[in-house]
């Protein structure tokens, strides 16, 4: 049974916040009994959602110095 996850990121708008946690699938207990995975696909096809999770981490990690972030997709693609 999947469950809504909540988004905890300063400064976005109850819109955009939405938007985010209706693109986001949580199931738990998969793969195996004790783990929760989170669905993200449907926020790299949600604008608002992507372009919302993206100023956040701009926001979060500005001024920390870094130059460069690579995301690791579970399947093993690179994004």
């Amino acid at each position: 049974e999947a469950m809504r996850y909540k988004v905890h990121i300063d400064g976005v708008s109850p819109d955009a916040r939405g938007e985010i946690e209706n693109a986001i699938t949580v199931v738990p207990n998969f793969p195996r009994p004790g783990l929760v995975f989170k669905d993200l696909s449907a926020v790299l096809g949600s604008p608002l959602a992507f372009k919302t999770v993206i100023d956040g981490l701009v926001a979060r990690y500005q001024s920390k110095g870094v130059t460069a972030v690579v995301g690791i997709e579970c399947r093993g693609y690179c994004f």
